[in-house]
């Protein structure tokens, strides 16, 4: 009985620390500068044929899709539920090909 206590008070412990051990992580990604929109943006655009208004146009429905146009606090549940349900292969697969 005392192994199962132990046990239990371990894997209680754990939980705090991996909501830290997340959160520090998420917000290491959210500190870099711009967002991955605006990367994609300046990417699309220095390959020419896109003009700026267009790009920021597909840059905004890019946040929209990936959810960065919500709150901090509701892109750091959406990652986490994405981490825990291995969520990230519909962002990668989902993607439309154009012909």
């Amino acid at each position: 009985m005392a192994f199962l206590f132990f046990l239990l008070k371990r894997i209680i412990a754990t939980i705090p620390l991996l909501i830290a051990i997340t959160l520090v992580a998420f917000l290491l990604v959210q500190a870099m500068p711009g967002d991955y929109a605006t990367q994609w943006k300046a990417q699309t655009m220095s390959m020419g044929g896109v003009s700026e208004e267009d790009a920021e146009a597909q840059a905004e429905a890019l946040r929209v899709r990936l959810g960065l146009d919500k709150p901090l606090y509701i892109q750091y549940f959406n990652w986490v539920k994405n981490i825990t349900l291995l969520g990230f292969r519909r962002i990668i697969y989902s993607t439309e090909i154009s012909k």
